[in-house]
C-alpha cells in the first residue's frame, strides 16, 4: 500500500486508510478494508466476549457488525473530527450490540461485501488462554488492539528483511526489540552465532529504528494528523500496564 509521506514525515491528513476503505468505488477499497479488519476484528471479538457474549454469539456479532459497516457504507460518513478511528469502532460496536445485534443473522451476505477471512477457531482458543479477567471490556479491547497492531508491524518488518534475504538474521535480532539495551546480551549472542558484537549492535539499531518508523506509520493511518501519533503511541503502551 502506498504511503502518504512527504520528505520523510507524515502528511497532514492521515485518515487515508479509512477513506480508502470507505470508497467502495476506489481501486484500493477492498485492500484497505481487509487491512482494517486484520487489525480490529479480534479486538472487537474480545470485547464482545468480555462483555458477556458466548463464543458463537460473539462471532455473529462481529461478522454482522463488520459486514454492516461495509454494506451501509458507514465509513463514508466517519469524520476524523470525531476522534480516533479505534474509538469510533468500539462506540459503533456498542451501538450495534444494543440496537441491531438481533438483525445479525438477517444481514445480506455476499454481494458487494468483501470476503472476511476471520479465524474463529483460533480466536476462541486465543480468548480462552489469554488473561481476559483483569480489565474491563474496554480495556481488553485496547490491549488486543495494541497486540494486533504490534503483530502487524512485526509482519511488515519481517517481510522487508525477507526481501533482503535476511530472515534468519531478523529471527535472531527480533528478541532485542523488547529487551532493554542494557540487558541485551550482544557479545554472548554474537559468539554463539559466529558474528561480531559490533555487527549485531549495528543491525539491531537499524531494526529498532525501522520498527519505530513502521509503528508510527501504522498508527498514523487511522488518525487525523501526525500530532495525534504520540498520544496514540502512549495509549498503545499503556494498554499493557
Amino acid at each position: 500500500m502506498k504511503n502518504d509521506r512527504t520528505h520523510g514525515t507524515f502528511s497532514t491528513t492521515r485518515w487515508t486508510l479509512v477513506l480508502r476503505a470507505g470508497d467502495s468505488e476506489g481501486p484500493s477499497s477492498e485492500t484497505a478494508w481487509q487491512h482494517l479488519c486484520k487489525i480490529y476484528w479480534y479486538p472487537l471479538y474480545a470485547y464482545a466476549r468480555r462483555n458477556g457474549a458466548a463464543k458463537e454469539d460473539a462471532e455473529d456479532i462481529v461478522q454482522g457488525y463488520l459486514l454492516s459497516l461495509f454494506e451501509r457504507q458507514d465509513l463514508n460518513r466517519v469524520s476524523p473530527e470525531k476522534g480516533k478511528f479505534r474509538s469510533f469502532l468500539l462506540a459503533s460496536l456498542k451501538h450495534y450490540i444494543s440496537h441491531a445485534a438481533d438483525k445479525a443473522k438477517t444481514l445480506k451476505r455476499g454481494g458487494a461485501a468483501p470476503h472476511l477471512s476471520l479465524d474463529w477457531e483460533q480466536a476462541g482458543t486465543r480468548f480462552e488462554i489469554s488473561d481476559t479477567t483483569s480489565g474491563t471490556p474496554d480495556e481488553i479491547y485496547d490491549r488486543e488492539w495494541a497486540l494486533a497492531l504490534l503483530q502487524n508491524v512485526l509482519e511488515r518488518l519481517r517481510s522487508e528483511w525477507q526481501a533482503k534475504h535476511k530472515e534468519a538474521l531478523f529471527d535472531l535480532l527480533q528478541i532485542f526489540l523488547t529487551v532493554d539495551r542494557n540487558d541485551a546480551k550482544y557479545a554472548e549472542t554474537a559468539a554463539s552465532h559466529g558474528f561480531s558484537e559490533n555487527y549485531l549492535r549495528v543491525n539491531t539499531h537499524r531494526l529498532r529504528k525501522r520498527y519505530r518508523e513502521l509503528l508510527r506509520e501504522e498508527i498514523g493511518q487511522t488518525l487525523k494528523n501526525r500530532d495525534m501519533i504520540e498520544d496514540e503511541m502512549q495509549a498503545l503502551f499503556k494498554a499493557f500496564e
